[in-house]
């Protein structure tokens, strides 16, 4: 299977999750308005955290060693490495719940400004091991590569969100969609499990962990931790500063921008993580990994940049009706940001590699640098030149980013093998 197949059997999941994350969007940011889609923001990002550090960031080993199991006709390993991945994940979350439950009120403070806000932080901790291994779980569905399960999967989760957003969000406002973002990702739990159960992948576990799988878990470990926090953390720190520097309601006007770039890159991104890592993990070639790589290149770059220019070609008409009129601010912002989206893309389908292939030193590397450059030119950017000075740091940081892969793969890409 190629990545022009595995796009195309996603094509009606991911328009699905489009919609509804549009849906939501619109749900959020009529009845809070771009303060109340800032918060949102805030949780959402910190939720992020929690689930790394939840599973310690061994999502993608799962995937590739799972991948590379099923490739070598060894169903017994995939199952005991599932095993070990989902005890860790339990174990650690129900350890952070603790925390997070004797400390809500310091973290409702801390995250969203307001201690009124401790029982939605005592509601994620009585969550947080159920979201944990629901997105484990998902992980283990990409990496037996079960296309159709994931699609039908994370297409009921969207479905679901807009019904959380709608009921949660109307009858209690901020607080309604703070819990609504808790919400729908519990429910990928059961979701995920009951397509697990029906191909006997997964049993309860026996929190039995097993040395030789654990040690190529954590091999993933530091790259998780790293990738899947820094980012979000970025995002929580850039959107604080610039509520303290300028007002919360500028705030929401930045994390539309985001929240409009992540919706619409799903389209792109969710069929790449379901196939992409799975089949660079498989690969032990030079050859077959640059046909992959520039494959890939081919199929979703052009993809994206079409996307983008859509977006761009209606943007009068699609803001005020994804958001509402308080967000037409945004408008005039859009056209460094879409640049920076395509420039994303292409960026990150060099740096999967480095997951596929467990460049651990090279992916920390590459994360703390360019997050640190990313929040100091937004910073520097934004003093200069206001909100749209954030967009062109983002635009920036990646070109910036993906010359730095171009020079190091096209000299480095051979030795791998």
């Amino acid at each position: 299977m190629n990545i022009a197949v595995a796009t195309f059997a996603n094509l009606l999941s991911n328009m699905v999750k489009l919609f509804c994350g549009l849906a939501v969007t619109k749900i959020v940011a009529s009845q809070t308005g771009p303060a109340g889609l800032a918060l949102i923001g805030q949780m959402g990002n910190f939720v992020t955290i929690l689930l790394q550090y939840s599973n310690v960031g061994i999502g993608n080993g799962v995937v590739k060693h799972i991948a590379e199991y099923t490739s070598r006709n060894q169903p017994a390993e995939a199952i005991r490495l599932i095993d070990t991945a989902l005890s860790v994940t339990v174990l650690l979350s129900v350890g952070i719940a603790l925390v997070l439950y004797g400390f809500k009120d310091v973290f409702a403070v801390w995250i969203l400004g307001d201690p009124k806000f401790s029982w939605i932080v005592m509601c994620l901790a009585v969550l947080l091991p159920v979201m944990s291994a629901g997105y484990l779980l998902l992980f283990v569905i990409n990496g037996y590569k079960r296309i159709r399960d994931y699609a039908i999967i994370v297409s009921l989760q969207a479905l679901i969100g807009v019904i959380f957003a709608w009921v949660l969000t109307v009858s209690l406002g901020v607080e309604g969609a703070l819990l609504m973002s808790l919400a729908s990702q519990t429910i990928l739990f059961f979701i995920v499990v009951t397509f697990l159960i029906k191909e006997k992948k997964i049993c309860l576990p026996c929190f039995k962990l097993e040395r030789k799988l654990l040690r190529n878990l954590i091999r993933f470990a530091v790259m998780g931790l790293i990738s899947g926090s820094l980012a979000p953390l970025t995002q929580m720190l850039l959107r604080s500063y610039i509520a303290s520097h300028s007002s919360i309601e500028v705030a929401g006007l930045w994390q539309a921008l985001c929240r409009l770039s992540e919706t619409y890159l799903s389209v792109v991104i969710t069929p790449l993580s379901m196939y992409y890592l799975p089949r660079l993990s498989e690969i032990d070639n030079y050859e077959d990994m640059k046909f992959e790589l520039m494959a890939s290149l081919r199929f979703s770059v052009p993809l994206t940049a079409a996307l983008a220019l859509a977006l761009y070609a209606l943007r009068n008409t699609i803001i005020p009706q994804l958001f509402s009129s308080d967000f037409s601010q945004i408008i005039p912002l859009l056209s460094f940001q879409l640049a920076g989206d395509v420039v994303k893309v292409t960026s990150w389908i060099f740096g999967m590699i480095m997951w596929a292939k467990s460049m651990t030193g090279l992916l920390v590397f590459t994360e703390i640098i360019f997050s640190t450059t990313f929040t100091v030119l937004s910073i520097f950017l934004f003093e200069q030149f206001g909100l749209v000075g954030t967009t062109y740091a983002y635009l920036l940081n990646y070109l910036i980013y993906f010359i730095f892969l171009i020079i190091y793969f096209s000299r480095n890409l051979r030795l791998l093998f």
